[in-house]
Order: structure tokens, then C-alpha cells, then sequence
């Protein structure tokens, strides 16, 4: 069994274990569920947190002098997600692809790099084009909602937040297109 510690770890097995597992249970549409799976649940983390900011802060008021408030109720709310992960990761078993297939001593690394080196550089660079695209959202979104809030007022907080979740919104439409496109293209 592989143990990992906390989500971040979880993340990248856990994608692998999508793959094996949709070929368990809908192999005729293995690819839109494996995007549904891993894609969507990425794509869709910065949004969510956003809104549960937004309604604290409403809830709260809305005024900055409750921030200290705004954000431990955020944090503990952002707890619950990656523990309720973490208990069922530990529930779950390894699918039946990985326990057939898994080599237990000794990977024959030089043999995989020989007979899958074009499907390796093939993920790699779809994962590096996704990541390119998808991250700089996030990184640059600091610079794009600075030329659009005005940085003076009452409301620049609430204003930037809800521009944040405009941003964060736009890759949600390409994840369902993709799972829709994914075993047509």
C-alpha cells in the first residue's frame, strides 16, 4: 500500500489511480471520467475558495475590521476537504490494474524509458502546456486584478476577490469541454 502525507502528496497518485480505475468501471469513457476526476477537482479548488471567502465575509460583516475573523473561519473550513481526503484514502484499496501489474522488487527503469519514451514525452508535454496555461492564471492574477480594482475605497477587497473568482472561473468551461472532446479527438 503507498502512504502518502497530506493532499499534496495525494495529488499525483491519486491521478494514476483515476486512470487504473476508470478502466474498472467505464472503459468504453475512461477519458472523460479520468478528467472529471483529477481536472475538475484542480480547476475547480480556487473558485470554491474564493466563494466560501466571500460568504465569511459577508457573514462577517464585510468590513476589514474582522478580517482576523474572516480568515481562521476560512482555514478551518479549508481543513475539512483535504482530512475528509486523507480518510478515505486510507479506506481505499489499490485498484485491481495496480495490484496485477505492480513489479515489487527491482523496476526495470531503462526497459520503460526504451519501450515508452514517446508516451512519457507525449504526457509530460500535454501536462507542461496544461500547467503553463493554468498556472500563470493564478501566479499573474495578482497583476491583472491590480490594473482593474481601483486601489483606493471601502470595497477593494470584496472587488478584488470577486475579480479573483472571474479569473479562477475561466478554466472550468475548458475542463468540461475537454472531458466531452476527449474520446471524440
Amino acid at each position: 500500500n503507498n502512504w502518502h502525507i497530506c493532499t499534496g502528496g495525494e495529488y499525483p497518485a491519486a491521478s494514476a489511480s483515476s486512470s487504473e480505475a476508470a478502466n474498472e468501471h467505464t472503459p468504453k469513457h475512461r477519458g472523460p471520467v479520468f478528467i472529471l476526476v483529477t481536472n475538475l477537482p484542480l480547476s475547480f479548488g480556487g473558485p470554491l475558495a474564493v466563494i466560501v471567502f466571500l460568504i465569511v465575509l459577508s457573514a462577517a460583516g464585510g468590513a476589514t475590521a474582522n478580517l482576523s475573523t474572516v480568515w481562521r473561519v476560512c482555514m478551518g473550513i479549508g481543513v475539512v476537504l483535504p482530512l475528509t481526503v486523507f480518510y478515505f484514502r486510507l479506506r481505499m484499496l489499490n485498484s485491481k490494474l495496480y495490484r496485477r501489474g505492480a513489479i515489487k522488487k527491482q523496476v526495470p527503469y531503462k526497459l520503460v524509458l526504451r519501450y515508452y519514451w514517446r508516451t512519457l514525452i507525449g504526457t509530460c508535454g500535454a501536462w507542461f502546456l496544461y500547467d503553463f496555461v493554468t498556472f500563470p492564471n493564478g501566479v499573474f492574477s495578482g497583476t491583472i486584478i491590480s490594473s482593474v480594482v481601483p486601489s483606493a475605497g471601502d470595497d477593494v477587497l470584496r472587488s478584488t476577490a470577486e475579480w479573483q473568482l472571474l479569473l479562477g472561473s475561466i478554466a472550468l468551461p475548458g475542463v468540461f469541454l475537454g472531458a466531452y472532446l476527449c474520446d471524440r479527438v
